[in-house]
């Protein structure tokens, strides 16, 4: 493959040259996945700002840890599994400040449908926060991040097949609390 003129083509050749020293690998491969990290770190944590710290912690930890990283695995299945450990510690410092779970309250909304759509997400929200962390993990990768079962069970360190026992738990208590939180 190699670089196509000044800018790395693959993960393989942003890895390369990340670890010759060369910072085109470290920008190509944030350009690539600084949105879905983002977004994994914001749906664990619901917090914009410790979102873009996770995020931020995620990449300079894969970074300076590149050396461990295995060539042939999916190198956003390796990111993904540092951010969500970054998002549980996160989560853990909350815990032990006492610090809730950050709810953002439905804006004022012309459209009717426009804040029914706001009051589900915020339930959704709300309920998700409620589910044990690697949870969370599972349901946020699959349904908001649309990752394939593979790479989930490779982040969060399970087979295929626990991955799949895991998810349907995780689906089933995310419906628990729904279905509780509809009859409050």
């Amino acid at each position: 493959m190699g670089v196509k003129g000044s800018e790395p083509v693959d993960d393989a050749d942003s890895i390369r040259l990340l670890k010759a020293g060369d910072p085109r690998g470290a920008e190509a491969l944030v350009t690539k996945y600084q949105m879905e990290v983002y977004n994994v770190a914001l749906r664990m944590l619901g917090d914009q700002g410790e979102a873009e710290d996770a995020a931020q912690d995620a990449f300079l930890r894969a970074f300076t840890r590149i050396d461990l990283y295995r060539e042939g695995e999916p190198f956003g299945a390796w990111l993904h599994g540092i951010v969500r450990n970054r998002s549980l510690d996160a989560l853990r410092s909350r815990a032990r400040a006492g610090a809730a779970y950050p709810i953002e309250p439905a804006g004022v909304r012309d459209a009717e449908a426009e804040a029914l759509r706001d009051l589900e997400a915020q339930t959704v929200r709300r309920a998700l926060a409620r589910l044990a962390a690697r949870d969370r993990t599972l349901l946020v990768l699959r349904y908001w991040e649309d990752r394939p079962l593979e790479e989930i069970a490779r982040s969060v360190g399970l087979t295929d097949g626990a991955a799949r026992v895991a998810l349907h738990r995780a689906r089933r208590a995310l419906a628990g609390h729904l279905s509780t939180m509809e009859t409050s």
